[in-house]
């Protein structure tokens, strides 16, 4: 499915363009895994018992530097129930590790309804396979609240396990789950992927049509026939009968090493007709593969053996129709990640036996940390949320920072008969002020705490414009209130973005909240041009869209489709550019991406001509007034500084970005063909790659973040730091 203006691009990284990824699982020697810990510095901790109930020392150990010690402390989260406190969890979500990030995004997913949407939806777009399937059986456990839109396109991955574990979520969706995708899944090339939409539909009732689950009885793999026929059993049982034909038989290659099945490509034919397709809702592009580790999401078994010639037909059809929501859907083959691009390469046996390793001690992988933001006072805060990525409805951007987590503790209990009352203000001193009272309800009061996700309106607009101003009265429980006390003294806790223009801001003279707004909701400069959502956004999905360019460009080489390659070339220039892309493309090339969102360019280059300031620029001015503004919290401050530094380094990536590309748009078809310009390109898209994803340095192990890490961290600038109410 291609990708439309409503939706993100899905994320990527460099481990992307290995087309090869050996996958075994014969079970390691008990004395072998120990000696492997060892050799490579890991360790498997664990918490000790005493510890796994307490909630302040499993935070502590959140921030161990060890993976698996971060593990076990999110596991032990998991299982305080009621008492889980959600900011942290949230925060592990975007750990560094892979593994944690996967054990954290089930752990929301068990947690159901008070589990936030937003951060599912940006693990469903993780650079790593088990994270992302991880996220859509997360959403599938989610029900009602689950984003149809995202698990139809995560039915589409790059990667089996998600494709698969898509499917199941679809399955456990009832009438909502539509049955297309589905019934395009029934004919995907993995077998894994038609089973669980075969076992997805058999849950959907008769509204799915016989005829396809009829022709899947007649599939080369045992399993999908078997999937086939447990679905007609329950959707049009009549369909079957003595005379229903006979599946056929198991393929005798149904043992070989998924090493050497064939690759599959999601390579889709691109629009190369002067507009951006992807930008009108057609096919601009194809999606990127985002595959950085091979460590596998708790519950998924490594020690499964895949040498299906040891095993009885009858030991391969008996598959449940659905197993535990824990992990995806799957027959007693392991469900491996196999959807692929490119040519296969054959690998050693050692690689085979350390890969073996890394799938059952988890991954050494890692990708920049998200950063919750701590509060300077001790009662915790309230945090703006997205439940989404960013979605484009009728000019405007939905879906972000329309969330609230409210994240508090060392709270006194309300009075006998009195319960608390959550409301966003614009102006504190003036109710009627322009966005006036966001009503967040009652909130939950449980030994102390206050864990509660508002999860906005039902526009999902953003709710930054509406607030400046976090407060929490003490009023009767029976009969909840429209509008917050007017008698101050039911005023119990509260926060505030600051108005107060910065007296050292001579020129602009904007506040604490018009930085943020400028960020993360509208700017002034971007308004009237039709580009609504603030800096942030559009910055991420441009540099989104780049790296999608330039994956597909890398992508149609291999079928000499210089065609394609120079028009991904041109769409690059023209985000990196803006208006002033002529100065780099041959003369007379018209603009091949969506002008509107072609306004305004990434970089702020010397040599161009521009009107306008480049996306980066614009945002490190705001994130250096911020350290620099004296309403600003200390973590506030900390955190901008640091964010800047990051744009700083993206720009860098992005000027290469921009250099590769002019040398390569301005080849001929028969210089773009010759060997000498693949390292041009190659290195165009790494440097695509480490600008959206970041990297790691493989000596100093220091992060660099990439916009996607970045812009979490921009929307972690926007947080109330809760206190006791001072009049």
């Amino acid at each position: 499915m291609g990708l439309n203006d409503d939706e993100q691009l899905s994320m990527s990284n460099d481990a992307r363009r290995f087309t090869e990824r050996p996958y075994t699982t014969t079970k390691l020697p008990d004395a072998l895994l120990p000696a492997m810990i060892n050799r490579f510095g890991l360790k498997m901790d664990t918490l000790p018992p005493e510890i796994e109930t307490r909630e302040d020392q499993l935070l502590i150990a959140l921030g161990s530097r060890e993976w698996s010690t971060r593990i076990a402390a999110v596991k032990a989260l998991g299982k305080l129930g009621e008492r889980t406190s959600l900011g942290p969890l949230v925060a592990a979500v975007y750990d560094e590790n892979d593994a944690v990030r996967a054990v954290a995004v089930q752990v929301l997913g068990r947690i159901g309804q008070r589990a936030p949407i937003g951060p599912l939806v940006d693990a469903l777009h993780d650079s790593a396979w088990n994270v992302r399937t991880a996220a859509a059986l997360a959403l599938g456990q989610i029900g009602e609240r689950a984003p149809i839109h995202e698990l139809v396109e995560a039915i589409h991955d790059e990667d089996g396990s998600v494709c698969a574990a898509a499917a199941q979520a679809l399955g456990r969706l009832g009438e909502r789950a539509p049955i297309e995708p589905l019934l395009v899944a029934l004919n995907d090339q993995e077998w894994a992927v038609r089973e669980a939409a075969a076992l997805a539909l058999g849950n959907l009732g008769t509204r799915v049509p016989a005829e396809p689950l009829m022709r899947a009885l007649q599939d080369k793999d045992a399993s999908v026939r078997e999937a086939a026929m447990m679905a007609l059993e329950q959707t049009h049982p009549e369909r079957l009968s003595k005379d229903t034909p006979p599946a056929l038989p198991l393929p005798e290659q149904i043992g070989q090493s998924v090493n050497t099945l064939p690759g599959s490509s999601r390579v889709q034919e691109n629009d190369v007709h002067g507009e951006d397709a992807a930008e009108h809702g057609g096919r601009g592009g194809v999606l990127p593969t985002a595959e950085a580790d091979v460590s596998l999401p708790e519950g998924v078994d490594t020690n499964r053996s895949t040498n299906l010639d040891q095993q009885s037909t009858q030991q391969l059809t008996e598959t449940p129709v659905l197993p535990s929501a824990a992990e995806p859907v799957r027959s007693p083959r392991q469900l491996f990640p196999v959807r692929q691009r490119g040519r296969r390469r054959m690998i050693g046996a050692i690689a085979a036996t350390l890969l073996a390793a890394s799938l059952v001690i988890a991954s050494l992988a890692t990708l920049p940390r998200f950063f919750l933001p701590a509060t300077d006072a001790g009662i915790g805060g309230a945090f703006f949320v997205s439940s989404g990525q960013g979605n484009l409805v009728d000019n405007d951007v939905r879906d972000i920072n329309d969330e609230l987590l409210i994240d508090l503790h060392d709270i006194q209990a309300p009075a006998s008969g009195k319960s608390y009352y959550g409301w966003l203000l614009a102006d504190k001193g003036n109710l009627e002020a322009p966005g006036g009272i966001t009503v967040l309800g009652k909130l939950p009061f449980n030994q102390g705490k206050i864990n509660y996700l508002y999860q906005g309106n039902a526009g999902h607009t953003n709710l930054l414009p509406l607030a400046s101003y976090f407060l929490i009265t003490e009023e009767d429980a029976s009969t909840p209130p429209q509008n917050p006390s007017p008698d101050h003294g039911a005023w119990r806790y509260s926060a505030e973005i600051s108005r107060t223009p910065d007296p050292a801001d001579r020129v602009n003279h904007y506040s604490l909240f018009d930085h943020l707004q400028h960020l993360l909701a509208k700017d002034p400069e971007l308004e009237p041009l039709g580009l609504h959502g603030g800096l942030n956004f559009w910055c991420i999905r441009n540099v989104g869209r780049i790296l999608d360019y330039a994956h597909t460009a890398q992508d149609t080489l291999e079928q000499k489709d210089t065609r394609t390659m120079h028009v991904q070339f041109v769409r690059i220039l023209d985000y990196l550019d803006g208006p002033s892309v002529q100065t780099d493309v041959p003369t007379g090339t018209p603009v091949l991406v969506n002008a509107k969102y072609a306004q305004v360019p990434l970089l702020s280059s010397t040599d161009l001509q521009q009107g306008r300031e480049g996306y980066l620029k614009h945002i490190g001015f705001h994130l250096l007034s911020i350290a620099q503004n004296p309403d600003a919290s200390k973590d506030q401050k900390t955190l901008a500084s640091q964010i800047n530094e990051s744009i700083k380094k993206v720009n860098v990536e992005l000027e290469q970005v921009r250099t590769d590309a002019k040398l390569l748009v301005n080849m001929s078809d028969t210089q773009l063909l010759q060997p000498s310009s693949l390292p041009i390109l190659n290195d165009m898209v790494t440097r695509a790659n480490y600008a959206y994803n970041g990297q790691t340095d493989p000596v100093t192990r220091n992060v660099q973040k990439g916009v996607q890490q970045v812009g979490s961290d921009v929307q972690s600038l926007a947080a109330f730091d809760v206190e006791k109410y001072n009049p």
